[in-house]
């Protein structure tokens, strides 16, 4: 059996674009560009698993946001432990107030607790696609087909 991830693909309207929320983070910088998620914990739902995530790794609550679409989900095999793992993808409107770019502290009984991740609002245009780290790209695809 796989092991379950979730992915967090957060967007907002501002001044008439439509922006991703994404982060890089200070300790694992080889990752790239990247954006929320993580494991799904014994017990938990998918979307439970979800926001914990979200609310661990960026600070924005479960009431800030609205959930919008299931992207669908890839398999594929982690280069550190060579276990499947199957990424559940899910499309967020963020409804809350945020700076363009901030910082939060991961908030987490796991390993990247105390971990910085930068958080940045990108713009995404169908002629300039973001670039992630490879494992959340198809999520990312299926995202800017519903541009």
């Amino acid at each position: 059996m796989s092991q379950q991830k979730v992915t967090a693909y957060i967007t907002r309207e501002y001044a008439g674009e439509t922006q991703l929320l994404t982060l890089t983070s200070e300790d694992t910088n080889w990752a790239g560009v990247e954006v929320p998620g993580g494991t799904v914990d014994p017990g938990e739902t998918l979307e439970q698993a979800l926001y914990r995530e979200i609310a661990e790794e960026s600070g924005i609550s479960k009431n800030q946001l609205m959930m919008v679409h299931y992207l669908g989900h890839n398999t594929y095999q982690s280069r550190t432990t060579q276990e499947i793992m199957t990424r559940h993808n899910y499309h967020l409107i963020f409804t809350g107030d945020s700076k363009h770019a901030f910082t939060h502290s991961v908030e987490s009984n796991d390993i990247d607790h105390g971990w910085l991740y930068h958080y940045e609002w990108k713009t995404m245009n169908i002629n300039h696609v973001i670039k992630l780290a490879d494992k959340l790209q198809p999520g990312l695809v299926e995202l800017y087909k519903l541009l």
